[in-house]
Formats: C-alpha cells, sequence, structure tokens
C-alpha cells in the first residue's frame, strides 16, 4: 500500500501547486477559463489527499509495520481508538492529516461562497492551495507518512505510542489543536485576498467571521483538554504549568480573540480596518509558530518531536508571510485608513481597544517568557542587560546581574499575567454597562454602581466564611487558640490569595451584567410580544445570536477564572511515605492506605499497581452497624470474643482479642487469602513444606517489572517472621519465581492452605496483625469495605516502553477536587502519596463547555442570510440599558 500512497503524494503536491498557479493566474488576468480548471483541480486536490488518508487508516488498522511511521508510534496491543490516533499522533500523520482537512475547509470556504467575486475568490483559493502545498512539500521532501524500510520487511511489532500521549484527552487533543491552527489559514486567505484586490469594506470579514470562530473554538477546545490531560496523567496536581508547546497554542488564542472582538468595531463604525489587517496576518503567521515551536527542538517539553527536520522550513515560511503580509499591509495603508475616528474614551468602542492592546499584550509576554531562555544565551544581550541592571542599582533599584542562560518559569508567568487577566475580566463586565460613540460619566456611574456593589457583598461573605473555614481547619490541626491561628493563616497569605480574591469579584461582577442583560432584553420582550418570560428570554437569544452567544461564551471565561481563583487557595501535602494501614490528613479528609493491587492489562500491554486509598471525613465515626457486622463476621472465622475500638476520622476498627494466638491466627487467615490471589501450589513431597510460585498474572507483571512482585516475598517472609501464629521458616531462591514454607508440623501446613482455598472475608478490605509496640494487647487492625470512598490511584509499566505513567485518582465535587497521585516505591510494601485539595477546579471544564456552547450559539445558522454592505448609523446619544423590544449594541464575540 506504501507505493500506492507515495504515488498518490506526489500527484497530490503537483496538483496542489498547479491549483494555485492557476488560480493566481487567473485572478491576475482575469480569466475565466482559468479560475474554472483551478476549481475542477481544487476537487481533485480534495479527493487525492482523502485517498492517501484512507491509505494511512488501512495500514494503521491492519498493523503494516513495513512502514517506519506506523511502525513507530503504534503496536499490535494497543486499544482501536488509539490506534487510530496514530494517524495524527506523530508528525508525519500530522502533516497528513493537517493537508486533508485543510482541502476541505478550502471546499467549503471558496466553493460555496456567493458574496465575492471569481476574481477575489482565485487569489483566495491561491492562498489556500500554497499553504496546503507547503505542508504537502514536507510529506514529499522530509516526512513521507508512507516511508518504509529498505533493508528488511519491518519488525513483527510495532514500538507504539508513548504510554503518556494513551489517554482519551490526548487523543483528541492534538487534532483540536491542528483544526484550530489550521482554520484560521482561511480568514487570513480572505483578508490577504482583500489586500490584493483592494475591497477593502467589511465583506471579508463576514464571509469568514464563522471561520474565525471555528479556528477559536478548536483552539479553546484544544488548550482545555491539553489542561485535562495534564492535571489527569502527569501527576503533579496542576493543570496549566506554562510549559512552551502549551504556550504555543494559547499565543494565537489571544490574538484571535482579539481579532474577534475588534472586527465588531470596523462592520459598526469602519474603524481599526488597519488594525484587523495586521491582527488576522499576526494570528496565522503565529499559528505557523506554535508548530515550529514543536519541531524546532528550541524548547524542552513532553509535547515536543524530539527528532524532527522541519524547523528550517518553518522559519523560511514565516519569513515568507512575514514579508507578503508586511509588502500587503503597507501597499494598503492609505486605503485602510478609518472612515470614522474615536469620539470618547468614555465608549464601548475605547473599552474593545483597550481590550486588544491587552489581549496582544498578553501574547508578546507569553512569547517573551517563552523564548527568554534561548534569548538570555546571547551574550549580547546578557551584557544589554547587565549594563541596565548596573544603571538601576545607580538609583536604588536592585537588580542581580545576569551570568547564564535564564528560564522564565511558572512563578514568572503568574505573577506577570495575572493582574492582566484581571484586567480583561474587569473589561468581560464593563462592556454590557456602557454605550457606543459616547457615554457620560453619570451614566457610567449608575450602571456601574448597583452591579459593583452586589459582587462586593457576595464577594465579602464568601471569602468570609471561607477563612473562617480555614483558620478553624489550623486551629483543630494545630491545637491553637483562634487569634494564634489567625496569626497563622495571616502570615501565610500572598500575592497569589489576593489575585484569587479579585478575581472572585470580578467574576461575580461580570456574572451579574451578564444576566442584567438577558433580564432586561426577556423582560422587553415579553411585554412588547405578550410572552411568558422563559419564551421571550429564548427567542432574545436565538434572534441575537451573535450578542447573546458572546455572553454565554464571557460567561464560560468567568467559570474558568473560578477555577483560576480556587489554584490560590489550593492546600497541597507534600508527599508523604505510607505502610499498608497508615492514616494521613489533607484539609477535610482522612486518607488510610490499605494495600497496593497488582494487576496485568493485556488490552494495552501494561502492568498497573493501583493503590487502595479510603477515604473519610476527618469528623466522620464508623457506625455501630458496620463495627458490630466485622466484629461478628471475624469472631465467626476464629471463635473467639473480640472487642472493638474506633476513633474519629479513622477508617480502621482495632480488634482486640482474647489472647495473642488468636490475634495472630486471625491474622493468619487473612494473609493466607491475600497470598492465594498472587500465587499458585507447586507439588512437595514433604507433607511440612508448602510450595508456591508466582501466578500466571504475576508471572506476566515480572516479565514487564520484577521489582513489583519483590514485596509478595518479602511480605510472605515478615508474615511468619513477625505476625503468625504458626511456627514456619520461609525458604527462597534468588531469581527463583518458586519459594517454600517450612512448618513445624503437617498439620499446620493443611491449615494454611485451607485458609488459603477460603473465601476472602467480604466485610474486611485491609487486615493486619498489630505488633504489640503499637498495641497493649492482642491486635488485628482491619478497614471495613462498607465505609468511605475507596480511590484508587495507580502507575502503569508498559512492556515496550521503560517510563511508568501516573494515573491520578480524583474524587470531583462543585467545591472542590481531592486529587491523590501514587509514586510506588518497586521493591518496597510502602507507597508515597501526594494529596492535594484543588477548590473550583472543576469550573474549568465546566467553563470550557459554557464558551464551547457559546460560540456554538454565535455560528448558528439563521434562515436568510442578507449581505449588509452599508454600515449602520449608530445613535451617539443612546443608552447603555436595552431599547424596549431589543437591546441593541454589546459586546459580541
Amino acid at each position: 500500500m506504501h507505493e500506492v500512497g507515495t504515488a498518490l503524494l506526489y500527484i497530490a503536491f503537483l496538483c496542489t501547486v498547479g491549483t494555485a498557479l492557476l488560480s493566481f493566474v487567473g485572478a491576475r488576468r482575469q480569466s475565466k477559463e482559468l479560475l474554472s480548471a483551478a476549481q475542477h483541480l481544487m476537487f481533485a486536490c480534495w479527493f487525492i489527499y482523502l485517498a492517501m488518508s484512507a491509505a494511512l487508516v488501512y495500514g494503521l488498522v491492519t498493523h503494516d509495520f513495513s512502514n517506519k511511521y506506523i511502525a513507530a508510534y503504534t503496536d499490535r496491543d494497543m486499544p482501536f481508538a488509539y490506534l487510530l490516533a496514530g494517524f495524527w499522533g506523530g508528525e508525519k500523520g500530522a502533516l497528513l492529516f493537517w493537508t486533508v482537512v485543510l482541502s476541505t475547509f478550502t471546499i467549503i470556504s471558496v466553493g460555496r461562497n456567493r458574496t465575492q467575486t471569481p476574481v477575489f475568490l482565485g487569489w483566495t483559493s491561491g492562498v489556500l492551495h500554497s499553504a496546503i502545498a507547503f505542508f504537502a512539500a514536507l510529506m514529499v521532501w522530509e516526512s513521507n507518512p508512507f516511508e518504509v524500510f529498505q533493508s528488511f520487511g519491518g519488525p513483527g511489532d510495532g514500538k507504539g505510542m508513548n504510554p503518556l500521549l494513551q489517554n482519551p484527552f490526548m487523543a483528541i487533543h492534538p487534532p483540536s489543536m491542528l483544526t484550530g491552527y489550521m482554520t484560521f489559514t482561511v480568514p487570513f486567505a480572505f483578508g490577504t485576498a482583500a489586500l490584493i484586490t483592494g475591497k477593502l469594506d467589511s465583506q471579508w470579514i463576514r464571509d469568514t467571521r464563522k471561520w474565525t470562530l471555528v479556528s477559536w473554538m478548536f483552539l479553546t477546545i484544544g488548550l482545555i483538554l491539553g489542561g485535562a490531560w495534564a492535571y489527569q496523567e502527569l501527576g503533579w496536581g496542576g493543570f496549566w504549568m506554562w510549559d512552551p508547546v502549551e504556550n504555543a497554542g494559547l499565543i494565537p488564542w489571544f490574538t484571535a480573540t482579539a481579532f474577534l472582538h475588534s472586527v465588531m468595531i470596523q462592520e459598526r463604525r469602519n474603524m481599526l480596518r488597519r488594525w484587523n489587517a495586521v491582527l488576522v496576518c499576526l494570528t496565522f503567521l503565529l499559528t505557523i509558530f506554535g508548530t515550529f515551536l514543536t519541531r524546532s527542538q528550541l524548547i524542552d517539553s513532553v509535547h515536543a518531536f524530539a527528532d524532527s527536520t522541519l524547523a528550517p522550513w518553518f522559519l523560511w515560511y514565516m519569513l515568507l508571510i512575514f514579508v507578503v503580509s508586511f509588502v500587503l499591509i503597507a501597499w494598503r495603508w492609505k486605503e485602510l485608513r478609518a472612515e470614522a475616528n474615536l469620539d470618547s474614551m468614555m465608549s464601548r468602542e475605547a473599552f474593545f481597544v483597550l481590550n486588544n492592546v491587552l489581549l496582544v499584550g498578553c501574547a508578546f509576554v507569553v512569547i517573551w517568557g517563552t523564548l527568554f531562555s534561548k534569548i538570555s544565551e546571547a551574550e549580547g544581550f546578557r551584557a544589554l542587560y547587565n549594563q541596565i541592571a548596573t544603571g538601576l542599582g545607580q538609583v536604588g533599584i536592585a537588580a542581580e546581574p545576569m551570568t547564564q542562560a535564564v528560564e522564565l518559569g511558572e512563578a514568572w508567568f503568574n505573577r506577570v499575567m495575572a493582574p492582566i487577566g484581571l484586567a480583561l475580566l474587569l473589561l468581560t463586565g464593563i462592556g454590557p454597562l456602557i454605550s457606543w460613540r459616547r457615554a457620560t460619566r453619570k451614566n457610567f456611574e449608575r450602571n456601574f454602581r448597583r452591579p459593583l456593589g452586589l459582587a462586593s457583598v457576595i464577594t465579602s461573605v464568601a471569602v468570609s466564611a471561607w477563612s473562617l473555614r480555614a483558620i478553624g481547619r489550623i486551629v483543630e490541626s494545630q491545637a491553637l487558640s483562634w487569634t494564634e491561628a489567625f496569626g497563622r493563616w495571616a502570615d501565610a497569605l500572598g500575592s497569589s490569595e489576593i489575585y484569587g480574591v479579585i478575581s472572585v469579584l470580578f467574576g461575580i461582577f461580570v456574572t451579574i451584567t451578564i444576566s442584567l442583560e438577558f433580564h432586561v432584553g426577556a423582560r422587553a420582550r415579553q411585554r412588547a410580544r405578550n410572552e411568558g418570560y422563559w419564551t421571550a428570554l429564548m427567542l432574545l437569544t436565538l434572534r441575537n445570536k451573535r450578542r447573546y452567544g458572546g455572553y454565554i461564551v464571557h460567561l464560560g471565561i468567568v467559570f474558568s477564572f473560578l477555577a483560576f481563583a480556587g489554584s490560590a487557595f489550593r492546600i497541597y501535602q507534600p508527599e508523604v511515605a505510607l505502610d499498608p494501614g497508615d492514616r494521613t490528613d489533607i484539609g477535610d479528609y482522612s486518607l488510610v492506605y490499605t494495600d497496593s493491587l497488582l494487576q496485568w492489562e493485556p488490552d494495552g500491554a501494561y502492568v498497573r499497581t493501583k493503590a487502595q486509598v479510603v477515604v473519610l471525613d476527618r469528623q466522620y465515626t464508623l457506625p455501630a452497624k458496620v463495627v458490630d457486622a466485622v466484629v461478628a463476621a471475624v469472631g465467626q472465622r476464629v471463635s473467639a470474643s473480640i472487642e472493638a475500638q474506633t476513633s474519629p476520622g479513622s477508617a480502621k476498627i482495632s480488634l482486640r482479642f482474647e489472647d495473642d494466638r488468636q490475634a495472630r491466627q486471625f491474622s493468619d487467615r487473612l494473609f493466607a487469602t491475600k497470598l492465594a490471589s498472587s500465587v499458585r501450589t507447586l507439588p512437595a513431597t514433604d507433607p511440612k513444606v508448602l510450595r508456591l510460585t508466582l501466578g500466571d498474572e504475576m508471572r506476566r507483571v515480572a516479565a514487564v517489572a520484577p521489582r513489583l512482585v519483590m514485596p509478595i516475598f518479602k511480605g510472605v517472609r515478615a508474615h511468619f517472621t513477625q505476625r503468625s501464629s504458626l511456627n514456619a521458616q520461609v525458604e527462597t531462591t534468588p531469581g527463583r519465581m518458586d519459594f517454600a514454607i517450612r512448618f513445624a508440623h503437617p498439620t499446620a501446613r493443611r491449615n494454611f492452605e485451607d485458609w488459603m482455598k477460603a473465601p476472602a472475608l467480604p466485610e474486611v478490605v485491609w487486615g493486619q496483625y498489630a505488633s504489640k509496640a503499637k498495641a497493649k494487647s492482642a491486635q488485628v487492625d482491619v478497614v471495613p469495605s462498607a465505609v468511605g470512598l475507596l480511590l484508587l490511584p495507580e502507575v502503569r509499566f508498559y512492556a515496550k516502553h521503560s517510563s511508568p505513567t501516573t494515573e491520578v485518582a480524583i474524587h470531583s465535587t462543585l467545591e472542590h477536587d481531592l486529587y491523590l497521585a501514587m509514586r510506588p516505591q518497586q521493591g518496597q510494601n510502602f507507597i508515597t502519596l501526594l494529596a492535594i485539595v484543588f477548590p473550583f477546579v472543576s469550573f474549568l471544564w465546566f467553563g470550557a463547555i459554557v464558551m464551547v456552547f457559546g460560540g456554538s450559539v454565535c455560528m448558528w445558522p439563521t434562515r436568510s442570510r442578507v449581505a449588509q454592505h452599508t454600515t449602520e448609523p449608530v445613535n451617539s446619544t443612546s443608552p447603555a440599558a436595552p431599547p424596549p423590544v431589543i437591546p441593541s449594541g454589546s459586546q459580541q464575540v
């Protein structure tokens, strides 16, 4: 199949270049024949790229490991969903994905456009096919997805996808980001065609509005999915760490958001035409820059393609984009002059401009922080910096000299970006309160005062309640007075907590202003049309989808900021070592580690080691019926009188027996049942000897991670040495999977073997004899199965990959997440556990859904689409509040 794929690739490249040339020449000569031929070739290119994609998918599902790309990114054990994700999982497949999707978008945007002339669409098609040709050229000369092994027919099995990427979120994240990047080619192509033809009205903006929204939505989805993947897969307790490749997707998101807002000024007032021309070119350039970052090897990232050779190609392509954009904008600079000027700084236009400045500023701050480690490698830059630092020192401003390259980490980004983000959040709420063209200060203050006052009251109550709860937790955990606890709490406050409170205040303020816009508009329509309130609200949104869909997007942003604020109030417990039965507390939770489970997962070819962690409220006391049920069940097994003792917040029950032998005998029963799940019995000639070996599943585990099974042997030796009622010795041989237990009497051997065959005690999930150093009498500690929440953080060890992966356990509520990540100590019986209580993190995922829903509302098609080529007049004295039927003018997306 690779011969077919390679042949199609060369044909597709020539066809794409031919389409671009025919489009340019036909548009330049205004030749209908050439433009018609280019349109037919456009469909031919699309069919060829679809055929190439089908060929690669066929190779993936049939495990054609003669193909180098398929052998590098898939294997026979991968689940089918990840097998398909291998299409875009590597660089070569991602390039093919880019060409086929962009070819599809080209047909839709150009082939179905009815508002522009054939000449205009010819220039547009030429630009789009030039972009497709660039990525096709990369496949032809550098990254052919159909390249095969020359010296032999390929391995019997592939290497498989990086285990870190075998996650549902990561399977969707790459195509989302790539689609966001490539979709912005359409607005760029239409904007370039407008500059070339001189059609500089707002029609090209109206033609590409939905394409800009599609790009923005896919970038949003991709960023959120990447954050969700990091949150669940990397095990460090956060969703964003300003990784360079994360930043690569965020940078064009900022400028695309600015473009979405600024085009409304051009459509309504014919202003910012120069700015919009610059923004559309800049955003497209930044999408290519983001792709370049992942392939340039300039930065270290888990996302980056370490072996890519495409960096020089992307550098030249970015240079070409910059030169063409600069020349075209300079050529049309005078004609791009705005037809109207800014009437007042107290107007919605002025705040939109400020919004744009801050968004573009965010983009360049992130670029600077991302590339600073490379910039600071230059000796000339360090020399200039040190001269400035010396000058500042002479006027009393201390600045450390720079002697080597410096990397600006997460703390720097948070310190710089937090105040800018808060300013943008505040502007989101101010927009609906201020009118177009000019607003009086009195009107603005009147509209501003009530929402801000209500937001301040709600924030004060919420922050006070949260602070009292935090201080009370200090009082309880550290046995301090309220005054001392308040001092400890106040000393721990920093800028992040202050930013968090301000974020909550601004978020509530924005929510109130947007809610008022919906409410006032619905009431006005209700009175004018005699409709029910909810009917009026729904129809109001459907008749003004762009405006009210934008408001919904802003509500999603508010929810996301609430999650950002929650990160300032995280309760973070550094990793703590836990033996089975140990307890640790965090926030309002009590955590008890009971045991680890080893499992072989054939669908994926990996070993999972799971930590069983029972979670209870710190004030929770085990119910008497649960304790009585455990005591009765244990009593039936050992025929003994038992007393039970519990403590608040603990999942353990301390069972006290009449004598030590009974306690040890019950411990033997529990251990025998647990051991039976890991071993099988071998024949033995000596009636006192019980020969055992690892079971089939544990042998598979040992083949992948031998040290994981060592605690089985150590546990057997420790039990019969310290906790058993039976007199026995354990005999092991280094390097062997079998061992023997030599009992003092054949009866003891038969009893232990019978206990191994007995069913597990359903009322107990864990139990262990407590040594007399820990207990005043014969005692066995157990954890009942009927209480608390069982969380199972795990670590996976893959047969074909040396690095294990973390799978966190998360208990989510509306208020916070309890986040657990486990690190197994291979060869030992204990684990290290990372525990975090993360407030409001669920609002980030919910906010993303709201943003995508709002964007979908904005894009929802209307029954009739009428192209407007004139700018409607705006009443400069119109109030900020809506008119009687449908509110007019607002911040939109």
